[in-house]
């Protein structure tokens, strides 16, 4: 091979996620509740993530797919099952309490034992105080606790711990059944197929999770793009994102507005579109609109590729839209209202109290 690739990656991912700058993530974050934004963003609480089962495993996925190697790094598998029944439940209880009790070293702030007793209480009793769990005439809670304590649960609880301490992500030999099988099905689609088995030569430069740092309207930016795709002959960009998905032929109504992808659309050209703009990327090269590549979860349907077109991409950037009565912003107002309200440091007020000076809302139920 003869040429030389004009990008490259800077950063490994930790040093990405540590980038104190905005991404699509933080964006989201901004436009579904500006409250949490500025709480994790500006005063770097810890909250913990709304995350489902399906975006779970396409990380998992992602990262078999593009960075097999990594996978140690990065998760923990079990290797004791956690306890079925009320003892399961007791268990879960004794993680989120051990979570929702840790100092800022990482260090439980209440005892192991009350700790325990605690779990005992949340999962015997519902929120009305009915009995629901631990029934049996044997089931108190020193015996409770000794059965826990003796069993898989303290050693269920210990790897979890473990894998936290060393900023791993906990999963089960279950989990990583249902990402394998959905490897098997990845490549069904030949044109998946084509863009995942592309490799370097005289004509290709691939990358997988290049991360940039970029400005955006004037905000510092970043993103880490899945997949990069360069073809030297015909001088265009391709840039790919993998997603999971219970429902790949309805992806953008079950998830596409759920998760405001398009934010992540624009936000992911506009990074190379930056590069482009310092010179990195030749001018003369067509930075493509992004794909999605849409894998199922069930593992039982072929992939689907969507692509945002010119016109879509140009409401999602600067017009906005509405859909099913809901309005979502363009990319480009986001970013505008995120830098006015770092500029002036001004969260208790909303964007709208700011820009009416406080005019009164209409009350319209037409």
């Amino acid at each position: 091979m003869n040429r030389k690739d004009i990008l490259t990656k800077h950063l490994t991912e930790p040093q990405y996620r540590a980038l104190d700058k905005d991404s699509y993530s933080s964006l989201k974050k901004f436009t579904d509740d500006r409250r949490e934004y500025y709480k994790k963003y500006i005063l770097k609480q810890t909250l913990a993530d709304k995350t489902t089962s399906s975006m779970e495993l396409g990380s998992m996925v992602d990262c078999l797919i593009f960075e097999r190697s990594e996978f140690d790094k990065r998760y923990t598998v079990a290797n004791v099952s956690k306890p079925s029944g009320a003892l399961g439940k007791f268990t879960e209880n004794v993680i989120a309490l051990t979570a929702n009790n840790l100092d800022s070293d990482g260090a439980l702030s209440l005892t192991m034992d009350k700790l325990l007793d605690i779990a005992y209480e949340n999962t015997k009793y519902d929120l009305s105080g009915e009995q629901v769990a631990f029934k049996r005439k044997g089931d108190t809670l020193d015996a409770i606790k000794e059965r826990w304590l003796l069993g898989d649960g303290l050693a269920y609880y210990k790897q979890i711990r473990k894998a936290e301490s060393e900023g791993k992500i906990f999963v089960e030999p279950k989990e990583i059944a249902y990402a394998e099988n959905i490897l098997r099905t990845v490549k069904q689609n030949p044109k998946v197929k084509e863009i995942l088995d592309k490799v370097n030569d005289d004509r290709w430069e691939c990358h997988v999770q290049l991360p940039i740092e970029f400005e955006y309207n004037g905000l510092e930016m970043k993103a880490l793009l899945d997949r990069v795709i360069i073809d030297h002959k015909e001088k265009k960009v391709n840039v790919y994102d993998l997603k999971t998905s219970w429902n790949v032929e309805d992806w953008i109504n079950q998830s596409f507005l759920t998760y405001k992808y398009y934010i992540q659309a624009v936000v992911y050209k506009e990074a190379l579109l930056a590069l482009q703009a310092r010179g990195i990327i030749p001018a003369d090269y067509t930075i493509e609109n992004m794909q999605f590549i849409v894998c199922d979860s069930t593992s039982e349907c072929s992939p689907e590729i969507y692509v945002v077109d010119d016109y879509t991409y140009k409401v999602f950037k600067e017009i906005g839209f509405t859909s099913k009565g809901v309005e979502y912003k363009s990319v480009d107002a986001i970013v505008d209202d995120v830098t006015i309200h770092r500029d002036s440091d001004i969260w208790i007020h909303s964007i709208r109290q700011i820009m009416t000076d406080f005019e009164p809302r209409i009350i319209d139920i037409t």
